[in-house]
């Protein structure tokens, strides 16, 4: 009676531990698996990495989606100068496709996407993403 009572007890316990272990790694988004910091190495090459017409599938709508040359730059777009030249968004009329995601309920992800015109394939490729805090001023 003893053994069986022990046996029922481990079983419950052993049962408890899986459902538990199943509950915490079941499929979330990045948002509600990690904090912003743990997730920031992940979402620079989830982001940093996928093409535009796949990251519009893997991580929805963005919240916005404009092209950017050298008209419309400001002090957010600073960094682009060190991938690109001015004389080239100027001179060469470079145009960047810049979408922005929301990442968890404080912060937004804005990825910059250049044209590329391949023999096989037209597509946008992405070249530069910032994470940064909603509400930030620049």
């Amino acid at each position: 009676m003893k053994n069986k009572f022990i046996t029922t007890i481990i079983i419950i316990l052993i049962l408890l531990i899986a459902f538990f272990v199943y509950k915490k790694s079941s499929m979330q988004s990045i948002s509600q698996k990690t904090t912003f910091t743990q997730g920031e190495e992940q979402l620079r090459e989830q982001y940093g990495t996928t093409y535009f017409i796949e990251a519009r599938e893997l991580f929805g709508e963005p919240i916005r989606e404009e092209m950017v040359g050298s008209q419309n730059m400001g002090e957010f777009h600073v960094e682009l100068y060190t991938i690109y030249s001015q004389k080239r968004f100027e001179e060469q009329g470079l145009q960047l496709k810049e979408a922005t995601w929301e990442f968890g309920s404080n912060h937004l992800v804005t990825v910059w996407y250049e044209f590329l015109n391949s023999t096989w394939q037209a597509t946008w490729k992405p070249v530069h993403m910032i994470v940064y805090e909603k509400g930030t001023e620049f």
